[in-house]
C-alpha cells in the first residue's frame, strides 16, 4: 500500500492507490479518500470511476478533485477545503506522489489564515512532500479572485 503520511490531525496524504491500496486505506480507519488525479495521467491507473466504485464498496466517501500542479485554481482550493470541511474522517488524500494533494491542501490552509506559508513548505518538506511553488500559488490564487 501506498504509504500514509499524517499532513494534520485526521489528514494524511497518499501516493497513486490501486483497488490493494484502497482496501487498506479502509481498513486502516479512513473515513474518506479523495483523489486529486486527472483520469488518464498515467497508464494503468484507476479511472475515478473505478476508485469511486471500491472505496464506496468498502464503506469510504469518495470525492474526486483533479488537478495538476500547474493549473490548480481558486475552485479547486475552494473544493478541497469544503471537502475537508464536511468529509468524514479521517481523510487520506492522494495523487501520483502525495505533493500534489499536499500542495492543494497547504494553499487551503494559507488562505484561510490558518498557517504560512514558509511554516507549511517546511513542514511539508520535513515529511516527504516538496512544495515550494506554495508562495507563488497563493500569489496567483489572489491574484483570481
Amino acid at each position: 500500500m501506498s504509504k500514509l503520511t499524517e499532513i494534520a490531525p485526521d489528514l494524511f496524504a497518499a501516493a497513486q492507490v490501486d483497488r490493494a491500496a484502497i482496501a487498506e486505506i479502509a481498513a486502516s480507519g479512513a473515513r474518506t479518500l479523495i483523489n486529486n488525479r486527472p483520469d488518464g495521467e498515467e497508464p494503468g491507473q484507476l479511472s475515478a470511476a473505478e476508485a469511486q466504485a471500491e472505496a464506496e464498496r468498502l464503506g469510504l466517501t469518495y470525492i474526486h478533485i483533479p488537478v495538476t500542479a500547474s493549473s490548480i485554481a481558486l475552485g479547486d482550493v475552494e473544493a478541497m477545503q469544503q471537502a475537508l470541511a464536511t468529509a468524514p474522517k479521517p481523510v487520506v488524500m492522494h495523487c501520483r506522489t502525495g505533493t500534489r494533494s499536499t500542495l492543494l491542501w497547504a494553499a487551503g490552509e494559507v488562505r484561510a489564515g490558518r498557517a504560512d506559508t514558509a511554516t507549511l513548505v517546511a513542514d511539508a518538506g520535513a515529511k516527504g512532500f516538496q512544495i515550494p511553488s506554495l508562495p507563488g500559488l497563493v500569489v496567483r490564487l489572489r491574484e483570481d479572485e
